[in-house]
C-alpha cells in the first residue's frame, strides 16, 4: 500500500535530514491537499515529494496535474515524484516516463521523476 512505502520513505529520509540539518515534514497542506512530504533548509531551498506505486491508477494525473498544484501552493518549491514499482502495469509506468520525456524535451518538466523497483525478489540462498 502506498501509506506503507511513505512511512518507509519517512523513516529513512527522517534519519538523512536529522544528518544534513533538514527539516522534513509529512502530509503537509499548503492550500490545495496534502503533499506526501515537504523537505527544507530555510524558506528557499524547499523540495515536495510526491510518492506513488505502479498499482495506482491515476499515476500519470499526479504527475500531470496534482504535483503541478503542490508546486504551486509551496510557491514553486522544487518537487520529486518518486514513483515505486510494486508490479503496477508496464504500460502505466512507460505512459508516464513518455509523458516526462516530452515535458524535458520541451523544457517544461515540472518535477524530477524518480523510478524505484520496489518487486519483491526471491533470497539468493534459494538459489542453486
Amino acid at each position: 500500500k502506498e501509506r506503507i512505502a511513505q512511512r518507509l520513505f519517512f523513516g529513512i529520509a527522517e534519519a538523512y535530514c536529522k544528518a544534513n540539518d533538514l527539516d522534513i515534514s509529512p502530509e503537509t497542506n499548503s492550500g490545495r491537499g496534502a503533499v506526501d512530504f515537504k523537505i527544507s533548509a530555510g524558506y528557499e531551498l524547499r523540495v515536495i515529494v510526491e510518492t506513488k506505486l505502479t498499482t495506482n491508477s491515476r499515476l500519470a494525473h499526479g504527475y500531470e496535474k496534482q504535483i503541478v498544484e503542490y508546486k504551486k501552493a509551496e510557491n514553486n518549491a522544487a518537487a520529486i515524484y518518486l514513483v515505486i514499482d510494486n508490479g503496477g502495469s508496464a504500460k502505466r509506468v512507460a505512459d508516464l516516463v513518455a509523458i516526462h520525456n516530452e515535458a524535458l524535451s520541451a523544457g517544461i518538466s515540472n518535477c524530477d521523476l524518480i523510478l524505484v523497483n520496489g518487486r519483491m525478489k526471491e533470497s539468493a540462498s534459494l538459489f542453486e
